[in-house]
């Protein structure tokens, strides 16, 4: 079995720009510089790299599962506002204003987590098959 030396999610090497447009690196460590990339700032970047597509992925699952419900599952039917007592209709009324502030909240604030909106969901889901 062949295993890949550990990389770090920080790296002291730095990348610079001399005042004659070339790059060079920089250890904040050692105070060491070089003009070749060192190879465990390239592990950094690759690890980077692959730490970012890793992110996007996860992001449009979510986005598709916030879009489509969950294989197997439909949608239970809701009845119209119209239908429920005056009283009731103005607590569901209440309850749709306050979702929709506390999500674009959350949206404002860059603190969506798609898994706990999934959660969320299914939970109202859960909700409405019972009453």
């Amino acid at each position: 079995m062949v295993t890949s030396p550990a990389v770090p999610l920080t790296c002291n090497w730095t990348e610079h720009s001399s005042p004659e447009g070339f790059k060079y690196y920089y250890n904040s460590i050692t105070r060491e510089s070089k003009w070749e990339k060192p190879e465990e700032y390239v592990l950094y970047e690759q690890q980077q790299q692959k730490l970012l597509l890793l992110q996007q992925q996860q992001q449009k699952l979510a986005v598709q599962q916030l879009q489509s419900p969950p294989q197997g599952q439909s949608l239970p039917s809701m009845q119209p506002i119209q239908q429920l007592p005056q009283a009731q209709q103005g607590q569901t009324q209440m309850q749709m204003k306050q979702q929709e502030l506390n999500y674009s909240q959350l949206q404002a604030a860059g603190t969506i987590d798609p898994s706990r909106i999934q959660q969320g969901i299914q939970a109202a889901q859960e909700r409405a098959w019972k009453s």
